[in-house]
């Protein structure tokens, strides 16, 4: 990823695979799939069709997503802090905020359950 589009590699050159309205934070690839975690906390899918589909379940649940890991059952996100946006992260490490935590979710029903926050 570069700022807020998608790239594959196809013979030496690059293709935009997806773009965004919003930089691109964190990746992730469960077969054919592409998770992607935009600097508003939206998360979408790309999976084979020309656009990528909103995870509308999760909008609006993350402030600060870094990371994520995904399998069939359950999406992990890594979210830095509750307080500021990823391109605030500095700040919050500034400020010795400790709000960032680990959330699993369900991918079928959305149920979250929080696995790790700092106390």
């Amino acid at each position: 990823s570069a700022g807020n589009a998608i790239h594959a590699l196809e013979g030496g050159s690059t293709k935009l695979v997806a773009g965004f309205d919003y930089s691109v934070t964190a990746l992730a690839f469960h077969q054919n799939e592409i998770f992607v975690a935009l600097e508003n906390g939206d998360l979408f899918v790309i999976d084979g069709s020309t656009t990528p589909r909103k995870l509308e379940h999760l909008a609006g649940r993350f402030t600060c997503p870094t990371a994520l890991l995904v399998d069939d059952k359950e999406i992990v996100v890594a979210e830095g802090s509750s307080l500021n946006a990823p391109s605030a992260w500095s700040r919050d490490l500034l400020e010795l905020n400790r709000s960032g935590r680990v959330v699993v979710v369900d991918r079928s029903t959305g149920a979250s359950r929080v696995v790790a926050k700092d106390a």
